[in-house]
């Protein structure tokens, strides 16, 4: 079991960069959250985002582990959610095993419907052309 650690510690931060930088995350918050996540993990993490993939160092693994991801849309609910796995995480209430599970569910989720989108946005838009006083 203890072999097997390591392997399932590198597959969770690597899940988690990637979930957040493809579903719209700031690269900075990306590479902050991967940070505090190796570290509740016992792990010395660090990336480098780039268009198309996701490079993740850790500290005790011989490579990088190299994740191809484009960051195409925006899910602030799937980010919000990997957020808080990686909260209960730091917090000792998700263990990597359910962490994982987590993980995988979140990817799992739909994608945000267009027609809500779009509604909320002209919603939004209207709001600003009244506090700006738009004609």
């Amino acid at each position: 079991m203890r072999d097997q650690l390591p392997l399932a510690t590198h597959d969770l931060l690597a899940k988690a960069a990637c979930l957040l930088f493809i579903n719209g995350q700031a690269s900075e918050s990306t590479g902050s959250s991967v940070t505090r996540l190796g570290a509740a993990l016992g792990v010395k993490a660090d990336l480098l985002l780039r268009w198309g993939e996701v490079v993740l160092f850790v500290e005790g693994h011989p490579a990088p582990i190299i994740c191809k991801a484009k960051p195409t849309g925006v899910d602030m609910g799937r980010v919000n959610a990997v957020l808080d796995v990686i909260a209960a995480v730091e917090a000792g209430r998700m263990d990597i095993v359910k962490a994982d599970a987590a993980l995988e569910a979140i990817s799992r989720m739909p994608p945000v419907n267009v027609v809500r989108f779009a509604a909320l946005a002209g919603a939004g838009a209207s709001a600003l052309g009244v506090i700006f006083g738009a004609t």
